[in-house]
């Protein structure tokens, strides 16, 4: 058998992969012209990035770098203000950013775009023992982080490009936010 009569065979092969409606190759070329063109723009990476943030005295605003094409921003973290002495409200937050074409749900028939591209939410619960209370919550598109007194804590995504996302924590004094960032 010589190298042309195994190129035949191989060739039928696959041509009778392909007709089977299973190929195992598709048929291409390799020539510069004829194959699929995309651009790096519309690659979207499989890569994560993992980070603390802390804020104290007030809060502020971070950017934060990233590789490209962000979708998703998620923030697990804790709030305490220990200001009272052996006193305290002790908070622990969840929180969840999603990017791209997002649409507020104002009805069962009815949604809204929104323009900023940016949806977020969040959850907490924390006990005041100064006040013997428990409380539980939630945010609507509101920021990634916050509890039941906004006056106390808002932390939001205020612009994200496909290279940064910006943040912005509003802190009330003596209070302490410490958490762990994943975005991908």
């Amino acid at each position: 058998m010589n190298e042309q009569e195994i190129r035949k065979i191989v060739k039928d092969e696959m041509q009778k992969n392909y007709r089977s409606g299973s190929p195992m190759v598709p048929p291409h070329t390799h020539n510069g012209i004829d194959g699929l063109r995309i651009t790096e723009s519309n690659l979207i990476y499989n890569n994560k990035i993992i980070g603390g943030l802390t804020a104290t005295d007030g809060g502020g605003t971070l950017s934060l770098s990233l590789l490209k094409n962000p979708s998703s921003f998620y923030f697990y973290g804790f709030l305490r203000n220990p200001a009272s002495g052996s006193a305290t409200k002790k908070y622990t937050i969840t929180g969840h950013a999603e990017f791209g074409n997002c649409f507020d749900y104002t009805s069962a028939s009815s949604q809204i775009p929104l323009t900023d591209k940016v949806i977020q939410t969040y959850d907490f619960f924390g006990v005041n023992t100064i006040s013997s209370t428990f409380s539980v919550g939630q945010g609507g598109n509101e920021g990634f982080a916050g509890i039941d007194d906004t006056s106390v804590l808002h932390a939001f995504i205020t612009n994200v490009t496909s290279t940064t996302i910006d943040i912005q924590v509003d802190l009330a004094s003596d209070y302490t936010l410490v958490g762990t960032y994943i975005i991908t």
